[in-house]
């Protein structure tokens, strides 16, 4: 399912190694691009400065309608989509780099269905306290068995009707728009 990798800032009591904090290169140009990075030393008793320049650390989330589907603890498995492995492997930051940079903030998040009075209440996948992630769109190109999948060789009988309302809800474009997905509290 379409989700949001957001981030939120706090206010930490002090600096600690591996905080994230969100800084922009080349800002209002075209080739305005979002890194991450990660305090990998404390600053030597500047914590004010340091927070004047770079901001307040941020924590990622992983939202979809203003619904957190998984918190900075629960980020995250990456699934490459590789029908020739069953591993998983830690998101880095350079995937989370790619997911704001090239698809606008949005991904993809693996999703169970919870029965409940015969409607599906889907729930994100947890594996060992994480959430599996993959780029945006990049989940569909691989049916259940890990063929890849062909929209020609579907059968009509394999899928059922939808409403306007629900075809346009699965068609939603992603927004481009970067601040959306750089948020603070």
């Amino acid at each position: 399912m379409e989700a949001e990798l957001t981030f939120r800032s706090y206010k930490p009591l002090k600096l600690e190694k591996g905080m994230w904090f969100i800084n922009k290169l080349y800002p209002n140009t075209k080739r305005e691009q979002i890194i991450i990075k990660v305090l990998d030393r404390i600053p030597n008793n500047e914590d004010d400065a340091f927070v004047m320049i770079n901001g307040w650390p941020m924590e990622p989330y992983i939202v979809h309608e203003n619904q957190v589907l998984a918190t900075p603890q629960q980020i995250a498995w990456w699934d490459d989509c590789d029908p020739d492995s069953e591993y998983f492997s830690d998101i880095t930051i350079k995937q989370m780099e790619d997911v704001i940079n090239i698809y606008g903030g949005w991904l993809d998040i693996q999703m169970e269905c919870q029965d409940d009075d015969d409607e599906c209440q889907p729930t994100p996948v947890i594996m060992e306290g994480k959430v599996i992630l993959t780029y945006y769109g990049q989940s569909e190109e691989y049916d259940e068995d890990g063929e890849e999948y062909n929209e020609d060789e579907e059968e009509e009988g394999d899928w059922e009707e939808e409403s306007d309302d629900e075809w346009e809800f699965y068609n939603k474009k992603p927004s481009n728009d970067d601040e959306n997905h750089i948020k603070e509290n």
